[in-house]
């Protein structure tokens, strides 16, 4: 495996990567949904873990404007996460062929 070690890190590496950004892109389904139902989009009573870390990296995305605006916001950043996570899947196979 000697030389093929890098390829190999670099497709772990994309690996998790993909994971994280798949579990971001289901994060981001809370706001989403909550804008979607008229709700408002940051948490409300006690957050979750999810929420706080939600919040603290699209709180002014999501608190400022009109609500379609944060709407809006929120499809980009979840079309993005989602393009992310898909090159770095295809990257992840470049990492398990020789």
């Amino acid at each position: 495996m000697r030389p093929y070690a890098g390829a190999f890190a670099a497709g772990v590496l994309a690996a998790v990567v993909a994971s994280a950004l798949d579990g971001f892109s289901f994060a981001l389904l809370i706001p989403f949904l909550r804008l979607l139902f008229g709700l408002s989009p940051t948490a409300t009573g006690a957050p979750t873990a999810v929420e706080r870390m939600l919040d603290g990296l699209l709180g002014p995305w999501l608190r400022g404007g009109a609500p379609m605006v944060a709407l809006r916001n929120v499809v980009v950043v979840l079309l993005a996460a989602i393009a992310l996570k898909n090159v770095a899947v295809y990257a992840a196979g470049f990492g398990v062929i020789p």
